[in-house]
């Protein structure tokens, strides 16, 4: 569905743009006005279950208005005649059935990075303002036209403190400056300043990758470190009998510091914490259990698939074994399940008539448990 340029292997925009510079693709996917329609994603935006923002720009001062969903229907044929005001709706990915088809074209990357596809929809002169995010993001123009501007990769940019309803930054030095139409594509790393701006009425899909942040990293691993029941503890420094009795000395924070600082104690808790992090679902996953057991399930005809707010990942530990994620879960598996957990981890769906072979090993029933009852996969 995704035409990258001949002229790019995805090698070469892993190597030379990934994480580094902005890059535009012209007439990068087909058809790109069918993907969905204005009436389907105000549809979305109604709905109790979806996450969407309306924002109104209002005023020669620049003054933002922020609506969080549902919105109201009232509301949004109010505005039908109207400019500056954009519609973006989070996760379509969860609610329409050609995302999976779209986000084939971007299996070089880590599906453990993807956050969600999202969709907006803006009049002329509609925009969220300057601004940058920490997510690698690939804008797709579905419908009408939009000048897009991006700075450098990480260049310095001042925070627009003069708005305050939503976060932009003040005007910055743009090395792409650009206008998108139906088809075309701009990546834009993390830490980029960018800003879009309708020229008329159009939609833009964005599917981003989202970097975590340490924090969230330090909070979830000292959580594990916690359930391990392995805690390290603090040991003084050498102490002198004159100190200060309410004194940190220089050589306790010096202590304190390289205590905090050295975990190569805890380098397989880090491992997997990291694993953790990355598959934890965005919103609760409910698993409903058939009406019998799963395993006498399985052998019958039956038919996989997989939630699309799911995730998972898995790690070679070594020669013998695999960490397998499965939304943020942590499962212990052996090398041996390879072939196996790469196939379940690969696909959207699966019918029974295509693993038959597989079904005859009991190994490979208890994994396929493992997937549908974290929520991997529905089963029917």
């Amino acid at each position: 569905m995704i035409r990258f340029p001949t002229t790019l292997s995805k090698q070469q925009f892993l190597d030379q743009y990934w994480q580094k510079k902005p890059l535009l693709f012209r007439k990068a996917l087909a058809n790109a006005e069918q993907f969905i329609s204005k009436e389907q994603l105000f549809k979305l935006s109604v709905n109790d279950q979806v996450e969407s923002r309306l924002l109104l720009e209002d005023g020669p001062e620049h003054s933002w208005q922020t609506f969080h969903g549902p919105q109201q229907s009232s509301q949004l044929q109010s505005l039908e005649h109207s400019t500056n005001w954009t519609l973006l709706v989070q996760s379509v990915n969860l609610w329409l059935d050609n995302c999976s088809d779209l986000l084939k074209a971007f299996d070089f990357i880590p599906q453990w990075r993807l956050d969600d596809i999202m969709v907006s929809f803006a009049t002329k002169n509609g925009s969220v303002g300057p601004h940058l995010d920490q997510y690698d993001v690939f804008l797709i123009q579905l419908t009408g036209k939009r000048r897009w501007m991006a700075a450098e990769a990480n260049a310095a940019v001042e925070e627009n403190t003069q708005v305050t309803t939503i976060k932009q930054v003040k005007p910055f030095k743009a090395i792409v400056d650009d206008v998108l139409e139906a088809g075309d594509m701009l990546y834009v790393p993390p830490n980029t300043a960018h800003h879009g701006v309708n020229l008329e009425d159009g939609m833009t899909l964005s599917i981003g990758f989202r970097s975590p942040a340490l924090s969230e990293a330090l909070m979830l691993f000292a959580e594990q470190l916690m359930l391990a029941g392995n805690e390290s503890f603090y040991k003084d420094a050498p102490l002198t009998e004159d100190a200060h009795s309410a004194e940190i000395s220089s050589a306790a924070m010096t202590k304190a510091s390289n205590w905090i600082n050295d975990l190569d104690d805890f380098s397989e808790l880090k491992r997997k914490t990291f694993g953790l992090l990355q598959t934890q679902p965005k919103q609760e996953l409910i698993y409903v259990a058939p009406n019998e057991e799963l395993s006498s399930f399985f052998s019958k005809p039956f038919h996989l698939d997989r939630d699309p707010s799911s995730r998972v990942a898995w790690y070679q530990v070594d020669e013998n074994s695999i960490w397998l994620f499965i939304n943020g879960e942590l499962f212990e598996r052996t090398s041996a399940e390879k072939d196996w957990i790469t196939l379940l981890s690969s696909v959207n769906s699966l019918s029974s008539g295509n693993i038959t072979q597989q079904l005859s090993e009991d190994k490979f029933i208890i994994l396929l448990e493992i997937f549908v009852e974290t929520g991997l996969f529905g089963i029917k």
